[in-house]
């Protein structure tokens, strides 16, 4: 099955178009969905070797976050910290301090603000193209759910102009690993809405257009192939339709052993019926296709808020919010979603396992259950990343993986294990 995820966890909230103070010829300007590129202004700001670009990133992608020491030397180097640990940090945030703060700005006013634990990107006038993304992703939601396809079609157009490339480009890192992926996703997803609302319009051939560069997560995407076979027959070549129908049926069985989905299969009886209200005359949905309804997401500044101050037995401790970066769109999972977010029995602890092949959707689907649970755990969320399949990191241990949990909630001395290093 096939999975896409748009993020709205940005530097920036203002839509696009925005006027003001923000425009002035000092404005800073962030550049991710791409090599990382900043700008004051028009005049470009060199930021260093790739290693510092990776912890910019870090701080970047998670805007009004305090993201501690711990969390960035795994973000950066893995399983591989440096031999002097967090004394390394600053000999990388005050370079780019130095490249990013205007002229005379203190280390109080800096977009990056040291604080107790860590550091956090307070991005202020600072412009990023994640963030216009974000906006343009909202913006074109409400217009898919007043039913405008024109100016839903707009902006998924102006959403995925902000792309120059891979996304993260070159950066090293585990979180930038994941950071790609993410991206990628979105920026999957936003192919995919771009040709359903063309394919809605009656406009079939750029459909296809659309379809035929939109990049898929892999060779068994059923709403990618759902979507070409509705733009196909809506094109008048019902025989081709049936065609993507049958191909894509022989690779999920001859592959992974499995039958087609609920949505292609109404999709191939529709087009089999010569059924034109459901292939192309269906009413808008502001999801598309058997998509799984999300949370509304916050503004940008407090979503996701992974990490703030709260009292404990007379002490602050970070609350930690450690989720990848949240999937409002998820296509056809609603029942597995809707069976990992059931409430338990009172008094017992849920435990949940998903099995499947790679590149189904797993993670996807984890990350969707969890924030739709996350704020029933006010004390904080954990994630770890055991990079067992296809990442080119060494997989993590129990061990290891025990200890980065206790320390993302502060353990010390004897609470951590002893034996493997920290």
């Amino acid at each position: 099955m096939g999975d896409f995820a748009v993020r709205t966890n940005t530097g920036d909230t203002r839509q696009p178009g925005a006027t003001g103070p923000e425009g002035a010829a000092d404005r800073l300007r962030l550049f991710l969905l791409g090599p990382l590129g900043a700008r004051r202004g028009e005049v470009p700001i060199d930021l260093g070797p790739i290693r510092r670009q990776a912890v910019l990133a870090a701080l970047v992608l998670r805007a009004e976050t305090l993201v501690t020491h711990q969390q960035l030397l795994d973000d950066v180097w893995g399983l591989e910290p440096p031999g002097t640990g967090r004394r390394v940090l600053p000999s990388y945030v005050y370079p780019l301090r130095k490249a990013l703060d205007a002229p005379g700005t203190g280390p109080a006013a800096s977009v990056i603000r040291g604080e107790r634990g860590g550091y956090r990107f307070v991005p202020g006038r600072a412009r990023t193209d994640v963030g216009v993304l974000a906006a343009e992703a909202a913006s074109l939601r409400g217009a898919r759910a007043a039913g405008d396809l024109a100016a839903a079609l707009a902006g998924c157009t102006r959403a995925l102009d902000q792309f120059r490339g891979e996304p993260l480009a070159g950066l090293p890192g585990p979180f930038a690993d994941a950071e790609r992926q993410r991206l990628a996703g979105q920026r999957r997803a936003l192919h995919h809405e771009r040709a359903e609302c063309l394919v809605l319009l009656g406009r079939y051939a750029e459909a296809l257009d659309t379809l035929s560069v939109a990049p898929s997560a892999q060779p068994h995407d059923e709403p990618l192939a759902a979507l070409r076979m509705r733009a196909l027959y809506g094109s008048g070549r019902q025989a081709e339709a049936l065609a993507v129908y049958r191909e894509t049926r022989d690779r999920l069985r001859g592959e992974l052993g499995v039958e087609p989905g609920d949505e292609l299969r109404r999709v191939h009886q529709g087009v089999l019926r010569r059924d034109d209200a459901t292939l192309l005359g269906r009413a808008p949905s502001p999801r598309g296709p058997g998509a799984v309804p999300a949370r509304t997401p916050a503004p940008a500044p407090s979503a996701p808020s992974p990490a703030s101050s709260a009292p404990s037995s007379g002490t602050s401790r970070i609350r930690r919010n450690e989720l990848p970066g949240d999937i409002p769109w998820l296509i056809g999972r609603e029942r597995e979603l809707a069976l990992l977010t059931a409430p338990a029995a009172t008094g017992s602890v849920s435990v949940a396992a998903v099995d499947g092949t790679a590149g189904v959707g797993k993670s996807a689907l984890l990350v969707r259950a969890a924030w739709t649970l996350h704020d029933q755990y006010p004390d904080g969320c954990l994630f770890v990343d055991l990079h067992t399949h296809g990442a080119p990191h060494e997989s993590l241990s129990p061990q290891r993986a025990l200890h980065r949990l206790l320390r993302a909630v502060n353990g010390v001395g004897d609470e951590l294990p002893t034996n493997c290093p920290s």
